[in-house]
């Protein structure tokens, strides 16, 4: 299992309550952890992990419990807890 060390970084007088942990999982189930604040846009997730993949994120789709995730999404509006799973799915050309 891939472990990806990404973080934002911390701000000012920030404290661990301001952040989660998730793990993003593609189909075939390694994973990618990310320790973001609960205010970060997805699509900082989003493009942060098609990096680490080596695959354009116009080419994945990710979902959070059968849902799309969209750029403007948080892991507050989503109501994420620490630990929660991400699925990606890389589409058919």
């Amino acid at each position: 299992m891939a472990d990806n060390g990404a973080t934002a970084a911390a701000a000012p007088g920030g404290n661990n309550a301001d952040y989660i942990k998730i793990k993003i999982m593609i189909q075939d189930r390694n994973e990618v952890n990310f320790r973001i604040k609960l205010g970060t846009p997805m699509t900082w997730v989003m493009n942060e992990y098609a990096y680490h993949v080596g695959v354009s994120v116009e080419n994945l789709r990710f979902l959070f419990y059968g849902r799309p995730i969209y750029d403007k999404d948080t892991p507050k509006s989503l109501e994420m807890d620490d630990d929660d799973v991400i699925e990606v799915y890389r589409l058919q050309p």
